[in-house]
Order: structure tokens, then C-alpha cells, then sequence
């Protein structure tokens, strides 16, 4: 558990208007530590310069979204720092309703009914101008260098995978990238602004009803391959999605086979460069489940 004490001094330090009656400990994703204080409000501090960076492209971009989008997302009305012993900007909004998808049991949700919403909402944001994104500094890929980014993950990786999960599913793995380098269908999209981290950690739902009420978390928004933006969330939540989704593309359901399987090549990216060894762990765990399957 992270102790609170530093985030809400930073926190009363900035807003004295602010009376901090309870903050609790919501979460540290790879980038953030997130707090609720006094059940409303939602604080981010970044943990490292590269994700306070990419804070700013969403302190830019969302408000400029929210309105073309048919669910809530984020809007940080707070943003402080930085500050001596804390060397960056955090921000902080009204806390969305809702749970988040990871965390119900199965009764609470209905796969087509928040696929059918989750198909909407994404339909809105990939038809949302890219020069937004551009013009708030996102990375911006072209699906030629879309490709090559992958492409070069998977030959950064492929020595750990080779001594970790052996030769014959390093093999597999590259290629699998090989293929995916190699075949014209692969690049046939049109970029498009992505959340590119859209996961059932950042879908919020109503327990009660079943509604999504809510998308957290654009940390990684780019403008890049809208399959992306399918790739994180369950099979049976993604037929609706792509049901509703409504839009003339279509190789999407085969890029998306291929970019499930870029999840854990991302993972072991991230825990290589930040020398986190669990993350490394999970994600040479998922990678090898999904090469023998």
C-alpha cells in the first residue's frame, strides 16, 4: 500500500480552499499514483517525466473530446505543481460514477449492452479530427511507422524471450511481427485519435444498472490504428462493439487479432526500460500463453 501522506500535503498545499477530510490510496498503474479525496475528487501525480509530459497532451486534448463524445471522460478542473520534492504537475477532476469493469462480478455486466455503448463511443473518437491530437503535441504514426514501432518492440524483446520461453516460441513470436511487417492488409487504416490503452481497468460501469458511465485513463491517447482501441476488452464484448461501431474498415477485425498479441510484447517493453520485474514476469507469462495458444 502507497502511503498518502505525501500526495495530500501536496494536495492542501496548493488548494488551502480545499478541506481534505479523508484521501485514500485508489491506485499505481505503471505511470500514476492515483488518490480519492473525500470520495469526489480523483488526484494524478505522475512518476516519471515522461508521463508528466503526456499529462499535458491531456490536459490539451480532453476538453476539446468531451463534447464529441457520447460518455464522460476526465476533466481536470485542479492542476498543481510543481513544487520542490515533487518536480512535476498533477491534475485532479470529479471522480466519474461507477465501478470499473475489472472490478464486478459477471452478473453485474451485460457483454452486448456495454459493447454496444463501448462501439458508440468509439466510433465518436475515431472520427474525431486528428489535427486535435496534433495540435496538443500526441505522437502521431502513420501506419507505415505504426508497423515499424512494433516491429521494433518485438526485436527489442526477442533475446529475453529466446532465454526466457525457449527457441521454438521465439520462433513464433518473430514470426508472427515478421508477418505482420510483411502483410499490405496490416497497414490498410486510417489513423485515427486512440485511446490505445482501453481496458476493462478503465471502462466504468453502473453496478446497478449495467450503464458505462464512464472512460478513464488516456495516458497513452495517439493517434495511431483504431483496432488498438478494440485489442484489451473480452471477445464477447467486442462482437457488439464491432457490431455498433459502424465504420468502413475492413481489415480492422484482423489487425485487432494481431494487436491483442502486441499487449504483452508492451508490457515486457515497459518493465525492461523501468527494470520492473514483475511486469516483466506477467507479460512473458501472457506472451507465452498466447503463442502456444
Amino acid at each position: 500500500m502507497i502511503e498518502t501522506h505525501l500526495y495530500r500535503q501536496l494536495i492542501e498545499n496548493t488548494f488551502p480552499e480545499l478541506q481534505v477530510r479523508e484521501i485514500s490510496f485508489l491506485g499505481a498503474g505503471w505511470d500514476s499514483v492515483t488518490v480519492l479525496v473525500n470520495g469526489e475528487l480523483v488526484f494524478r501525480f505522475p512518476q516519471r517525466h515522461d508521463v508528466a509530459r503526456t499529462l499535458e497532451i491531456e490536459r490539451c486534448l480532453l476538453p476539446r473530446l468531451a463534447a464529441l463524445l457520447p460518455l464522460p471522460i476526465p476533466h481536470f478542473d485542479l492542476v498543481g505543481g510543481p513544487f520542490p520534492g515533487y518536480p512535476w504537475r498533477f491534475v485532479g477532476y470529479r471522480a466519474l460514477p461507477g465501478r470499473p469493469l475489472a472490478e464486478l462480478p459477471a452478473a453485474c455486466i451485460h457483454p452486448d449492452h456495454v459493447g454496444r455503448a463501448l462501439g458508440a463511443f468509439l466510433r465518436a473518437l475515431h472520427g474525431a479530427p486528428v489535427e486535435l491530437a496534433e495540435r496538443c503535441g500526441a505522437r502521431c504514426y502513420t501506419p507505415d511507422s505504426w508497423i515499424e514501432h512494433h516491429w521494433a518492440l518485438a526485436q527489442e524483446i526477442l533475446p529475453l524471450v529466446e532465454r526466457s520461453l525457449g527457441a521454438t516460441r521465439a520462433r513464433r513470436f518473430l514470426d508472427l511481427w515478421k508477418a505482420y511487417r510483411r502483410d499490405p492488409s496490416y497497414r490498410q487504416f486510417m489513423p485515427a485519435i486512440v485511446h490505445a490503452d482501453l481496458n476493462p481497468d478503465h471502462v466504468l460501469l453502473d453496478p446497478a444498472t449495467g450503464e458505462v458511465t464512464g472512460i478513464i485513463d488516456f495516458g497513452d491517447v495517439c493517434v495511431g490504428d483504431p483496432a488498438i482501441d478494440f485489442a484489451g476488452l473480452p471477445n464477447e464484448i467486442v462482437e457488439a462493439m464491432l457490431a455498433t461501431y459502424g465504420r468502413d474498415d475492413p481489415t480492422l477485425p484482423l489487425r485487432h487479432q494481431v494487436l491483442i498479441r502486441a499487449i504483452p510484447l508492451h508490457a515486457v517493453h515497459f518493465g525492461l526500460t523501468f527494470r520492473d520485474e514483475a511486469i516483466v514476469t506477467a507479460g512473458l507469462d501472457e506472451l507465452s500463453r498466447l503463442l502456444d495458444g
